[in-house]
Parts: structure tokens; sequence; C-alpha cells
């Protein structure tokens, strides 16, 4: 993520060669004569240039509306930056949970808060302590109005510098449980199931108290209860904060997590019981091997997903400036780390990028999962493309992400269908996280990128929006959810924003509320699973669509409930198929994450619903 400015302009030299060099390979492999090249190779119609030089298209039906101030929401990202301390906490910002946490079948939104800091003055030795602020529940009515409950559901938070929330039903009872994470270690609420919170943290064993950023929950040795891993960024204190000098004398800057040691990530594992230990070292995660040797993990986003396709959930770990990790299960829960080997841990070059927001995706339709990354300037987001049983090649290149150009620092993102075509299209939020940048804005446009077939290939371009739209308008983007907040088969967006307060910088934006007004007679479906021998909310289920086109070819589109995601976030766990105009339905099959790698097809069911398919009993 964030980087010195030295390091910043050195990366610019970098990123010459690496265009020079991507266009060599791509032209060594072929790839030139199927699809487009960066930067340049096919002009399509309707390409605008912009003020960054990358390439915009206007979409024939993707639209989304702000609509922050009919929802009722009026909340602030906090992190302290007024004080002028310029230390690493502060770039972070803060995520967005979204979930129907009263079961009344409409998506309700958790902001986490932040926090702030004090100074003490004790014997003439000034003191500088860091708390928290109150985070917002808000209950969602339907139509894609709020009305803020955090008192009523318990919910405030508040006991440390707030970041990521994160949402599973741990005890399988159908109302989703809530995971606050942030410096100084984890808050967790168990839903009492009548519109009630109850703070359960050291009760269940979530005894962390290191800076945690990302968490996914999933069942990891396939006992059917949720297990939960628990990232960690980097050892920064007061104690230990480095001056960093900004452009001219006397002018602080925000240090890189190169400075800092990376700490231990966590896996708790379910004991059944409603508790939970640490089973990080049988595992196999790095930074808890007993010699300590591997110590080189920043984590900031995790995904988790089969892309073995082999029946057991492996987890991808986004790592800022250092590789990320890919862990393969062997069905236990014991995992070998593989990025490096199954090529996800780096980039073209060979080094590691300031990966932050992750993603897991079957983009083109090919029955397998590929996995994404949202990297920092001077990197390309990283699209990686699965060969074949979890090996990957660095695909952005040949997917146009390259022609994005590497401008931006890239946090919150996930793949949808915004315009229910068939394929899943990508939505990054985007803005800066040192105070000083020399090469990119510090406040930054975000992206949506079309899924569409160039050449018989899946191929994103960005989405020309009017200049009135938010997605034309520069912010400081951080945490990013989706989910359909109106019920109307479109996913929205939603997206917190971080504070800027420093020299002539001030900006306190709010989050904001993105509707999906595409325009489009196509059809969707959207399905809600139920677990019973495997967890509530079948995390981990493979589920594929399968639609007969009007010449009577089949498409298969192929999703995942996934574990974890985004930044700091949480999207809408129930997966949307897009049905393109002309499509028939033939089947839904449904793959539940067992031991038994049970296989449910459904056949009789309609468009334009949510479709509640409960996992049936063994001997059922």
């Amino acid at each position: 993520m964030g980087r010195s400015l030295d390091a910043s302009s050195a990366r610019s030299t970098s990123s010459a060669i690496t265009i020079i060099w991507a266009l060599v390979a791509c032209a060594a492999a072929g790839c030139g004569s199927s699809a487009p090249t960066p930067g340049g190779g096919m002009i399509l119609p309707g390409e605008i240039e912009t003020q960054n030089k990358s390439k915009a298209f206007a979409s024939e039906h993707i639209r989304f509306e702000e609509i922050t101030d009919f929802a009722g929401i009026d909340f602030v990202y906090k992190n302290g930056s007024e004080h002028d301390y310029s230390v690493i906490l502060e770039s972070l910002g803060g995520g967005v949970a979204v979930f129907d946490f009263d079961a009344d079948g409409n998506l309700d939104l958790y902001f986490a808060q932040g926090g702030g800091f004090s100074e003490t003055t004790s014997a003439g030795v000034k003191e500088i302590g860091i708390h928290g602020l109150p985070s917002l529940m808000l209950r969602g009515d339907g139509a894609g109005r709020f009305v803020d409950v955090t008192d009523l559901t318990r919910t405030k938070a508040g006991n440390f510098y707030s970041h990521g929330c994160h949402v599973g039903d741990y005890d399988a009872d159908g109302f989703p449980d809530l995971l606050v994470t942030g410096y100084g270690g984890l808050q967790f609420f168990r839903n009492q199931g009548d519109g009630t919170f109850q703070e359960v943290t050291q009760e269940v064993g979530f005894t962390d108290t290191s800076w945690s950023t990302g968490v996914a929950w999933a069942d990891f040795d396939e006992d059917g209860h949720l297990d939960c891993f628990v990232q960690h960024y980097v050892n920064w204190s007061f104690e230990n904060d480095p001056h960093c000098g900004g452009p001219q004398e006397g002018l602080r800057e925000i240090c890189p997590p190169k400075l800092f040691k990376g700490l231990p990530d966590i896996l708790y594992m379910s004991n059944g019981d409603g508790t939970f230990r640490d089973a990080s070292l049988y595992a196999g995660l790095r930074n808890n091997t007993v010699d300590k040797r591997n110590d080189d993990g920043n984590g900031l986003g995790v995904i988790v997903g089969d892309v073995e396709m082999d029946g057991d959930l492996d987890i991808y770990v986004a790592n800022d400036t250092t590789p990320n990790f890919l862990y393969v299960n062997d069905g236990t829960g014991a995992f070998e780390e593989v990025g490096r080997q199954n090529g996800v841990a780096l980039d073209l070059e060979g080094e590691s990028n300031g990966s932050m927001g992750v993603d897991i995706v079957d983009f083109d339709n090919d029955g397998d999962f590929d996995l994404w990354a949202a990297n920092y300037e001077f990197e390309s987001f990283a699209l990686y493309r699965n060969q074949d049983n979890g090996y990957f090649r660095h695909y952005s290149n040949q997917a146009g992400i390259s022609r994005l150009g590497d401008l931006f620092v890239g946090f919150g993102t996930a793949f949808f269908d915004a315009d229910l075509d068939g394929d899943e299209d990508v939505v990054v939020a985007n803005g800066h996280v040192v105070k000083y940048p020399t090469g990119t804005p510090l406040l930054q446009i975000p992206l949506l990128l079309e899924n569409v077939e160039v050449q018989g290939q899946a191929y994103f371009n960005k989405v020309k929006f009017p200049d009135e739209s938010y997605f034309s308008q520069v912010h400081m983007g951080r945490g990013l959810a989706i989910g359909d907040l109106d019920n109307d088969g479109r996913q929205d967006v939603i997206i917190s924003n971080s504070s800027v307060d420093f020299a002539e910088n001030a900006s306190e934006e709010r989050a904001v509320i993105l509707r999906n007004t595409s325009i489009d007679p196509n059809h969707w479906l959207q399905v809600r699973l139920v677990g019973t021998a495997t967890t509530r909310n079948g995390i981990g289920s493979i589920l594929k669509l399968t639609t007969i086109r009007s010449d009577g070819t089949s498409r298969e589109q192929l999703r995942i409930i996934k574990g974890g995601g985004t930044y700091l976030s949480q999207n809408d766990l129930r997966p949307t198929f897009g049905i393109p105009h002309g499509d028939t339905l033939q089947s839904l099959q449904i793959t539940w994450p067992s031991k038994s790698e049970k296989t449910q097809v459904v056949t009789e069911f309609d468009w334009d619903q949510t479709l509640t398919i409960v996992e049936p009993r063994e001997g059922g």
C-alpha cells in the first residue's frame, strides 16, 4: 500500500520497463493475435480519451445513481488525520458490511467507524493515546432507505480503532453475527435473533490483540462449523514510529509498510461448541512456524474459494508490498502455501505488489475460478487466470486491465454482473495513502470495468460516466461492498470513503450509496442457500446456472458463496446471475462444500426472483 515518495518515483521508471517487457512477452506468446495489447492494438467503437490517458467507453446499458440523501445516510469515517501525526494507522480506512441482520428479507448496513488520537502529559512526558469511535448499524426497508439502529442493536463497538466489519453465522441459528477488526484486536457480536446483539469476544475465544484487518469465514476442516481466518498488518506503534520526511522541510509523510515487520495471521478453528481455538500452527500459516523464519506478510485482503476444484476451500491472501499467499487445503484444515509456484504471489516482473482488495471469479465463464487483486500505483491490477487445477497465469494484459494505466491505488473491489448480461463486471474504489503523492493524485476516481467479448475472449473496458456522476469525480475510496438494497435484482454499490485533513487538503467525505439503474431487458436470478449439514449460509458452495441461447447452444455461469473478499468489508452472500434476453432456463446445480461433495440440481424455477434452496439432509 503506502510507499515512500522516493519509492513511488522510482516505480515510474520501473513502470515503463514493465510495459516494454509485457509487450515483448505478449508478442512471444502470440497473445496479440487474439486480444488487444495494452495501450494499443484494436480500437473499439466509442473509445474516449480520459484525463489519466487510459481508455474509457460509453456503455449502452450500465447506469448508477447516487442516492445517499434518499437513503438517509450521513456517515463519515474518522481516521484522526486532523491531528497531523502522519502515521500509517490513518491510511487504511474502514469497511462496510451488507447483510440482513434481522432476517426480514431486506439488506442492512454496518459501517466501521475508525478512531482518533488524544494527548496526555504526565511528569512532563507527553503520551499519545489511540481510541476508537462508535460504529454505525443501519436497518434497511427494502426500498433503499435506512434508519440508524445502532443503539437498539447494541453494536456501537468502539473498544478500539476499527477498520473492518465481517459477517458469519457462527452458531448456525439463521441470524448472522458480526466481527469487527482494527488496531487493538477483535470485537465479536453474537446476533441474538431479536434485533439485538451481545458482545461475546472473550467468551468465544477471540483473544487476538494485534492490528487486525481482513477476515474470511469458512469451514476449512469440513466439520460443518464456521472457522475464521483473521489477517494482520504491521507492527507499527507510536513507540515504533520512524520519521518519514515530506516534500518540504518541516512536513511529515506517512511511512510505507516496508519499514515495519509484518504481523502473523491467525486461523481460529471452531471447537463445535460455539468457541474457537488458535489453529494457526497446525494449519501451517506463514509467520506461525516454530522457528519464525517466515515474517513477510502484511495482510489487507483475503478471499476463500475452491481454486483447485477438489472439494475443499483454499485461501488467497493479499499482502501489502510483500508476496501474496495462496494456501491450498488438504481437506482437514491443514494448508500448504503455494503462491509463488502457482503463479499468484507476484506480478509479471517477478515483483511483489501493494495488494489491498481481492476477489474470486470465473470472469471468462470457462468453469473454474480466477483470482483478482487491486494494487498500488505504478502496478497493474492483477487478474490471475486459472489455467488448470489452481495454477494461474498473470492475465491483466490479455484482458485489457493493463490499459487502465498505473495511476490508481485500489482498495475495495468486487465482481458482479452490473448489466445482467451473463458475465461479471468489476468495480474498484481508489484513493491514495500518502499525504503528498508525486506521481498520482491524492483523490482518485472509482472504476467500473465492463466485461465484454472481443475476438472471442473476455475483455474489460472502463465505463465512461457523465461528468456529474460519482464515478467521474475524485474521492478517497476505501471499503466497498455490493448488494441488492432495493430488491430489484440489480446489485448496488456501497463505498466507505476515508477522511483527509492536512495542509491545503481537507475532506470529510461521507459514505455513498450507488443505486444500480442499468437499462437492459435482461432477467436475473438471486440465490439464497440454507445449509443443514454444511454451514448455514453455504459458504464455499459452488453454483452453476445453465441456460440455453436462442441458437440452441448452452451458456454456463459459475458462482461461489465467498468467504471474505473485497477490502475490510462484507458483500451480500447471495449470488446474482444475469440471464441475457433470449436465453431460457435449464438448470441450477449446487455443489455443497462437504466431504461427500453433495450435488443438488434444481430444474423447476423461474427468473426475476430470489430462490431459496435448502441443502438436502443425508438420506433425505
